[in-house]
């Protein structure tokens, strides 16, 4: 009788999501700006709170310099 186990843990994947914020002139004359999601912050982009934990975890936990954890992430 033999037995084996293998632990393994999923590959870590992105899920981008885009949110399109729409602008109208409505007869008023004024703009308006369709609202940006809550927890959306001002910019074109934006890291989710999975992806800043992963960040903090390879920096202070296993000691990854800043640099080269920008570096892994950008691949």
């Amino acid at each position: 009788m033999d037995r084996y186990q293998q632990h393994e843990i999923p590959q870590i994947s992105v899920r981008i999501t885009q949110y399109d914020q729409h602008q109208v002139c409505c007869g008023c004359g004024r703009l308006h700006t369709a609202a940006r999601p809550e927890g959306a912050r001002p910019g074109i982009v934006g890291y989710g709170p999975n992806l800043q934990a992963f960040a903090a975890y390879l920096m202070v936990v296993h000691f990854v310099p800043a640099k080269r954890c920008v570096e892994m992430l950008e691949c």
